[in-house]
């Protein structure tokens, strides 16, 4: 595994918006060859740092089903709270998903004109339960006691 700490705008205007006390962000890579890739390929033609990216991403998936997952932990300082775990095999088809409930909710009228982020005009709940029900992905949710035996264990355990 490689982690890269990113943190995205949309990531830190939330994080602002909700008053969180930390907010931590980490693209985790299933081999070290997508990371090492996106440092050497900056300012190569668009062709083929794109190439060089998937033969990489190829070779840290060898073997693997491909997958996407969005682990979102939300704990006080006690450790207890909540985990949720959006599993896809397709990222682009979960975001494709999404942008098609935020256009359906245009079409309907839902949102005023102008530019949005799409969490700040879907309904979280309705666009949950919509998500839930699709073929895109499965959601899961785990609530921890705070205890140190609480964990998701994806991948490796016996």
């Amino acid at each position: 595994m490689a982690l890269q700490p990113f943190l995205a705008a949309e990531a830190q205007r939330l994080a602002r918006g909700t008053g969180l006390a930390a907010f931590d962000w980490y693209n985790v890579h299933p081999g070290p060859h997508v990371r090492a890739a996106m440092r050497r390929l900056r300012g190569l033609d668009e062709e083929r740092a794109g190439a060089e990216l998937i033969r990489a991403a190829d070779l840290d998936l060898a073997g693997r089903t491909p997958y996407h997952l969005m682990v979102v932990m939300a704990l006080d300082e006690t450790g207890a709270g909540r985990t949720a775990v959006l599993r896809s095999r397709d990222s682009y088809a979960l975001t494709g998903f999404v942008a098609a409930l935020a256009a359906e909710a245009v079409a309907r009228g839902r949102v005023r004109p102008g530019t949005h982020y799409a969490c700040d005009v879907l309904e979280p709940a309705e666009t949950l339960r919509r998500i839930r029900a699709s073929e895109v992905s499965r959601l899961t949710e785990v609530v921890h006691d705070g205890s140190p035996a609480d964990s998701l264990v994806e991948e490796g355990a016996l």
